[in-house]
Order: structure tokens, then sequence, then C-alpha cells
């Protein structure tokens, strides 16, 4: 193992290439391009270099890690215990793993690319979090395109390493977070790339430190401007993106986000237009019961087409949606919601395309759902008249498969098989 890493630290990467001296059996010819800062052959064509996708500040690195790992085996004392464990034994404590509190010490200055998400839909939260990681390569290296717009043209991804190549760069894969506390439903990120100068750097001077500190700041914010234009994964009503340059006394004091954006987290607070419902469906009924009536100055509201035949609180709708979305064992395609359309009455739509964002053209008010049914082999569930499926959950009389609650499966016994309390 000593050797492997001593004869890897001491490799000259830029010059020579990593072939398997078994298969070839004289050195293989092989033209290297100057878009290959790495050559690791392998044994079939086309793509004979196998790390073709290296990129100059992964192979930096690599060749970095090498070298400590060489130089803490070549120690005489050196254990597997020590060898694995953080030379930064403080932050290591605090949570952070062992190469994330290195990495928190290693660099004078960090490129911070923070989100915050606040949302309720929490397939965009997880859909947030991937998009800006899978871009955070482009900030690195730039080696891809990126679109900003539907109708605009290509854009070539901005580049700390092209625009500063004596900095050496990296990222780290996984995202930080001050946060102290997993509660809530305010989520806020953030990932790092590390900045420090290289050895043969050749900025030295007061002004050649301004004029790199000038360029850097145009790469940021063109990446920022170009993450804000992409309309399709990026809302402002709903999240928040950011792109600063921090001391490494500001991060210092980051650990590593467990928390999974896109984990269902149910609603602790009832819907309050569907609480409203309830409460004036209980109120028409004991006007009915009274005797003595009573002098309305406003007009009486009309009395459901169904006779509830439970006073016993009906759960939300929202918890019904979220339940389909959310329960893997459960297939939304399979869900029809029946609701009320201001001019078209009664209609219905595939819970899949049932919007939940305020923002949407297309949002409709919870409190006008009336109903969830299952979708009949062969329906549609389109329109003012779908195919007749089961109801599973119903408004008016109070039917609720899904839970337990209200009447239950509505034959004066709950379903108590379904009860997620």
């Amino acid at each position: 193992m000593a050797s492997f890493f001593h004869y890897y630290a001491n490799f000259d990467w830029a010059n020579d290439m990593v072939y398997d001296a078994f298969f070839y059996k004289t050195r293989p010819r092989y033209h290297r391009s100057a878009r290959e800062p790495m050559v690791v052959l392998g044994f079939h064509a086309p793509n004979a270099n196998v790390a073709h996708t290296s990129t100059v500040p992964g192979t930096q690195t690599l060749i970095k890690e090498f070298r400590i790992a060489d130089g803490r085996l070549s120690e005489p004392d050196m254990t597997w215990a020590k060898f694995f464990q953080s030379a930064n034994v403080s932050l290591t404590l605090s949570t952070l793993q062992n190469g994330a509190a290195d990495f928190l010490k290693a660099y004078s200055s960090y490129v911070k690319i923070d989100i915050q998400f606040w949302g309720r839909t929490l397939a965009k939260g997880k859909g947030l979090v991937g998009w800006v990681e899978s871009r955070c390569l482009l900030l690195v290296v730039g080696k891809y395109t990126l679109h900003t717009s539907r109708f605009w043209p290509l854009l070539t991804a901005p580049d700390i390493h092209k625009a500063l190549p004596e900095l050496e760069v990296r990222i780290w894969p996984a995202r930080f977070t001050d946060s102290d506390t997993n509660e809530g439903n305010d989520y806020h990120g953030c990932y790092l790339v590390g900045l420090s100068k290289s050895g043969a750097s050749t900025i030295n001077s007061k002004d050649d430190k301004q004029l790199s500190k000038q360029s850097l700041d145009k790469v940021l914010d063109r990446f920022l401007t170009q993450l804000k234009s992409d309309e399709k994964n990026y809302d402002p009503s709903t999240c928040w993106i950011d792109v600063s340059l921090a001391r490494s006394s500001k991060v210092k004091q980051l650990r590593l986000d467990d928390r999974e954006w896109g984990d269902y987290a149910a609603e602790l607070d009832p819907d309050s237009d569907d609480e409203n419902e309830d409460v004036d469906d209980d109120d028409i009924s004991n006007l009915d019961n009274s005797t003595t009536p009573i002098q309305r100055t406003i007009p009486q509201r009309p009395k459901p087409t169904s006779t509830p035949l439970s006073s016993t609180k009906l759960r939300p709708a929202s918890d019904v949606l979220n339940r389909f979305r959310w329960d893997p064992s459960l297939d939304p395609a399979d869900y029809i919601i029946g609701y009320e359309d201001r001019f078209l009455g009664a209609r219905e739509t595939s819970l899949e395309k049932w919007k939940t964002e305020q923002t949407d053209e297309e949002f409709i008010p919870q409190h006008r759902i009336l109903y969830f049914k299952k979708r009949a082999a062969g329906g549609s569930g389109e329109g003012s008249e779908g195919a007749k499926g089961e109801i599973v959950w119903e408004r008016a009389t109070r039917v609720d498969r899904v839970f337990g609650s209200g009447i239950g499966a509505g034959d004066g016994t709950k379903d108590r098989s379904r009860q997620d309390e």
C-alpha cells in the first residue's frame, strides 16, 4: 500500500500515462490531446483513455491527496487508525467527517453557493438541490454549456480555473449548513469551493491581487446570473440562491447537512379552508334541529347535496393529497380529483396534474376539492364526467377510505387498516 501511494505521488501525470504492462507488451502509442491532463489507458477503443473526462483541478486534487497519503505512510510510527484520522481532531469531534474537517482548514478562501428553500412542494426542494449541485461543476471547470432560457442562445459556463489558472480549485461533493436543527420547513444549505494559490503562483503584487479579485467577481456574478435566468428550475417566490466569496474564518463553523430536502414532512397545521367547511356544516345541522327560527341578515348558505352521516372530524383534503403523492405504496397516477370549478361546476382532473403552488396559473384552492376516487380501467379522468371509480374520500358524505376518519369506508365501520395517525 505504501509503495502504491509513493509511486503515484511522484508520477509525472502531465507527461506520462498509466497502462497495464501485462496487457500492453510494449509502450502503447497514444496521441494525447491538450484537454487531457491525465491519461489512464484501458483495453478497448474508442475511449482508450478511461480518464478522458478528468480536469486540471481534479488532477491537482488527486496528486495532492496522493502526496499527503505518501507522507503519512512514511512516518515510522504510523498506524491505520492514525492514517484514517483527521489532523483536525477538534473539527472531527463536532460531527464533521475527517475529509470535510480537513477541507474547511485547507484553503484561504471559499466560494460559497447558498441555497434556501421555503416552498411547500417537497419534490421541488429536492429538485432544486440536485439542479444547483449539478451546476457547481461548471463553476470549477466550465466544460459544458448552459441554457439560460428556452429561447436564448447557449452561453459558455463561467470557469474559475480558466479565468485564474494559478489557483488551486476544489469543490467538496457534499452540502454544508450552519443550522443546528433538522426541524422546520425552511431549508438552508451551501456548497463550498476551496481556493488557494499554487506554489508556482505569480500573483504577489497588490495590483495583481486586485485584478484577480475582479476577474473572480465577474465569474461569480455571471454564474449567479445564469442560475437565476433558468426559469424552469429557479423560482424566486419559493427559493433563494446566492454566490459569494468567504474567508476561511467564516466557514469553519459549518457542518455537513445530512437532511434530505425531499423527504416527506407531514403538515402539522390543518387546512384552514377544510376546517371552516367542517364548522359550517356542523352549524347548519345545529340550526336545522333548533325549534326557534332565527332571523338572518345575510343570505343563508345552501346545504350540501348529500347529507353528512357523521359529525366525526374528517381528515382535510391536503392530508389525502400528500398521502397519495408521498406514500411509496401508492401510485398518484391511479387517482382522480373531483373539484368545484367557479364557472363550469363539478369537474375532474388527474391527481398528477393538480397544482399546489399558489403562484401557478392552474392553482385551485384545496377547499374546492369535492372527492378523490380511484381511476377506473380505461378511464381518462378528465373533464366533467370521468370514468366511474371507487370514491376513497368525499367531503359531503365524510367517506374516508384512506385514513379511516369521518365515517370511514361508509359501511358503518372504520377502515382502521388504512389509518395513519
